[in-house]
């Protein structure tokens, strides 16, 4: 198990067993959709956890999320995470759905 934290909040989870494609072992997490879920997708990593931004407040009349340049939201035709999590305490119960 190989697990690297950069201050970005991404976060690659390794699991590699004898004989294996690294790839098909990796599982990303991150907070940005673009760079985290997508690059995941892209690299054909066995999973992709997209921690989600916090949204505004509603009483603030913006939509979006609190951290700049982040999503909230998937955008429009592109593949979803195969989690999303509000936490990254999250992550644990993600690696036990997958076995």
């Amino acid at each position: 198990l190989t697990l690297t934290l950069t201050l970005a909040l991404t976060l690659t989870l390794t699991l590699i067993p004898a004989g294996a494609n690294p790839r098909s072992a990796t599982l990303m997490v991150g907070d940005s959709y673009a760079a985290d879920v997508a690059g995941g997708i892209n690299a054909s990593l066995l999973a992709t956890v997209w921690v989600r931004p916090p949204l505004e407040p509603p009483e603030t009349g913006a939509q979006g999320s609190l951290m700049h340049g982040h999503l909230s939201a998937v955008p429009a035709g592109q593949p979803s995470p195969t989690f999303t999590v509000e936490s990254v305490l999250e992550v644990e119960a993600c690696l036990e759905k997958i076995g």
